[in-house]
């Protein structure tokens, strides 16, 4: 795992991940696993999946920000890194409605039906400065 040296300063600006999304059967639910901080999200559909992973990473990044005992890189296991190899990469405009969905800046009235063929597993980048601290807010 690694550190970051001097957390309470530098985790926002630095942060940046990887993501794949994919429609597991045997739970009949869309997941999203951060590549680099291990952390998932879960739902219904690929988008409400992706808005749970990065609700859960920004907890995850605001908790590493006040206790130094928090370590905010984590591998995601080797399987699933090699199942992210084989996606397709995600339309950027879905992760974008996803992050507005994240900060409330999407309206609820607004429902985004997006699926792949086949259900077939997607990437996504989150761009540096996408995670915040919510006391920024």
């Amino acid at each position: 795992m690694r550190r970051l040296n001097n957390p309470q300063k530098s985790i926002r600006r630095r942060f940046m991940d990887r993501c794949i999304v994919y429609y597991s059967r045997k739970d009949r639910t869309w997941i999203a696993h951060s590549l680099h901080t291990d952390q998932i999200g879960t739902g219904d559909s690929l988008l409400s999946a992706l808005t749970d992973l990065l609700r859960g990473v920004q907890n995850l990044v605001t908790l590493a920000e006040t206790n130094k005992d928090i370590a905010l890189w984590r591998e995601a296991p080797k399987k699933i890194k090699d199942r992210a190899k084989k996606a397709r990469t995600m339309p950027q405009e879905l992760y974008s409605v996803a992050y507005k969905r994240l900060i409330g800046k999407w309206p609820d009235e607004i429902r985004v039906f997006a699926e792949p063929a086949r259900q077939q597993p997607l990437t996504v980048s989150i761009p540096e400065g996408d995670i915040i601290c919510p006391s920024r807010n």
